[in-house]
This record gives structure tokens, sequence and C-alpha cells, in this order.
């Protein structure tokens, strides 16, 4: 029985906090779980120093049961992260609603003017909002207790991600799903029936698998939602903010075109027909484009998103460099 699961009911806001915190306790029993692992792999490492044997098996034992245990506390906390994102407050006011796509890089890849950092730079002067700056957008990005926890969310839930890219992750989108319910929402009407049916697919057994399944990561799918709501929503003038010049090879690549600017925001705008959209490049915003944001933060990268690994890896530190901003992807 999942006694983190809200009541249903209250404001959006309220909706929101509350599945943002049953995940954070969730998340917790996991990484206690988890630690029980480590700990347990040292007293089966000990009782085979000495020779014990009934030691080693009761260890062993503890291991399977601790695994099992993070497990159930990771998927219930992806599971309330599902309801987060699927009923949490992404309302701005009209002719203030701001979005972002296509950063300036250098030839090594690092990002020099930010498309996210530029856009909330202006929705800031302007009293608008990007969806990381709504009260759920919030709650998102600075899940990990820092801002842009998009890395520690593609770590987290590693295990709910496959190497090829077209298998479909049918437990990913189950969670959120599902999660989506507990908060009493219904995911594809969150995120517009006509968009879901229209990316949803059939594989060659003629199991369905609609959009949660099909990004690179489960923050991808959770920021999806997020995102796809954040546009349902506008009203009035809507400003695309893009931090490279419109010359850029990467607005004729594959990535751009698979982008949720491209396949999800964009066609949810149009959709609504409330909304009319202004596209602004890198040479119409001089003066404005702002570098990263963000440095200086955990890098998450093989840690499978438990802090006990961050620690390992950085002898106590949480903050060895440089974590790259999310794409939205």
């Amino acid at each position: 029985m999942d006694n983190s699961k809200p009541k249903r009911g209250g404001s959006q806001t309220d909706m929101g906090l509350s599945m943002f915190h049953a995940a954070k306790a969730s998340g917790t029993m996991a990484d206690m779980a988890q630690m029980g692992i480590r700990k347990e792999s040292q007293k089966r490492a000990e009782s085979k120093r000495i020779g014990d044997v009934t030691g080693q098996r009761k260890a062993a034992r503890n291991m399977f049961v601790q695994a099992v245990k993070t497990v159930i506390h990771r998927n219930r906390e992806l599971k309330n992260l599902g309801g987060l994102v699927a009923s949490a407050d992404v309302r701005t006011l009209p002719n203030r609603t701001f979005f972002w796509s296509g950063d300036t890089q250098d030839s090594s890849g690092n990002t020099v003017k930010s498309a996210m950092a530029t856009a909330q730079h202006l929705a800031q002067k302007s009293s608008g909002s990007t969806v990381e700056m709504t009260p759920g957008g919030k709650l998102l990005d600075n899940y990990a207790g820092h801002p842009n926890s998009f890395n520690y969310l593609k770590e987290r839930f590693q295990y709910t991600t496959s190497a090829k890219w077209k298998e479909p992750q049918a437990l990913r989108e189950s969670l959120i799903t599902k999660g989506a319910t507990n908060a009493g929402r219904d995911v594809r009407q969150e995120m517009d029936a006509g968009l879901f049916d229209r990316l949803t697919t059939t594989d060659k057994a003629g199991k369905k698998y609609g959009p949660l399944a099909r990004p690179g990561s489960a923050a991808g799918a959770l920021w999806d939602v997020v995102s796809v709501r954040f546009a349902k929503q506008a009203v009035g003038r809507v400003d695309v903010i893009h931090a490279a010049p419109s010359t850029d090879p990467y607005f004729k690549s594959n990535t751009f075109q698979n982008s949720t600017w491209i396949t999800k925001e964009q066609p949810t705008l149009k959709d609504q027909g409330r909304t009319t959209i202004t596209e602004r490049f890198a040479e119409h915003l001089q003066g404005h484009l702002q570098g990263p944001k963000h440095t200086g933060l955990p890098d998450w990268s093989g840690t499978g998103g438990f802090r006990g690994n961050l620690r390992t890896q950085t002898s106590g530190s949480l903050t060895p460099g440089v974590q790259k901003p999310r794409s939205k992807l």
C-alpha cells in the first residue's frame, strides 16, 4: 500500500506541493534502502574475509531485500512525480508566455549563449514566465535541491530508459500515468488528447505506447507533461527564444525537428488557437543574450541519482563541476 498517496482535490498549487512531498518521501525511502544495500555489501565482504559462510549468506539475503525495497520506492517516487507534473500550477498571464529552444555552442559543444537563460531573462523583464518559472515548473526544476535538476532525474530513473531509442518504456509511462490518476488527472487529457493520440504508436505485437514511453529519459517525459500543459494554458502573444542565429545548422537538424518545441509545444499552441507565436533568434536578441545560469552543480553522471554515490565520487563534495542544462529532449 502506498501511504504517500495524497488525497484528491484542492488547488493546483496545493496538489502540486502534495505530490512533490510524496515523491520526496518515497525518494528518501529508496535512498535508505540503497544505503542498506551498501552496508550489507560491506558485511558480506567482512564475513568472506573471516570465513563466515553463514554471515555471507545472511548479508546476501538482506542485500536482495533492500534491492527490492529500492525499486519499489523508486517506482513510487516516479509515480508521485507523475502526479506532480499532471497537476501542478503552470499558469501564466496573457501575453506573457515564453518558450525556448536552441543554444549557441562553441566547437566543443559547450553552451555559450543559453536559450533557457535568455528566455527567463526576457520573461522576468516583462512580468512573464517560462515553464521553469511557474510554481509547478519550479518544483520539478529544483527537485534535487538545486536548480536544473534534469540530469539528476535522468540518472535517478535510468532504469526506465532503454539503450535503444526506438524501444518503448512501458514501465515509465505506466508509473507516470498512474501517478496522474492518483492526483485526479488524466495524462492524455492534460497533454491534449489530440496531440497524445498523434504521438501514440503501435508495435508489431499490437501494443500501443503513448508519448511518455518515447522520450530518451524519464526526466524528458516528466518535462514533456509540464511543457504541454504550459502551452495549453497560454493566451495571447507567445515568445519563442532561440539563442542561436536562424542560420545555425541546428535548426535544420533532426535534433531540433524532434525537440519538445517542434513536436509538442508548438503543435499544442496551434491546436489551442489562442496565441500569436513570435520566434526570436540570436540576431533579434543582441544585448539580451545570456550565458548559462547554473554552474558548479553536481555532475550526476554514473551515480544512479543516488547521493551516496555522488559523495563517493567527489570525496564529500556535491559540486565537482559544471552540469549541462537540460536540452528538452
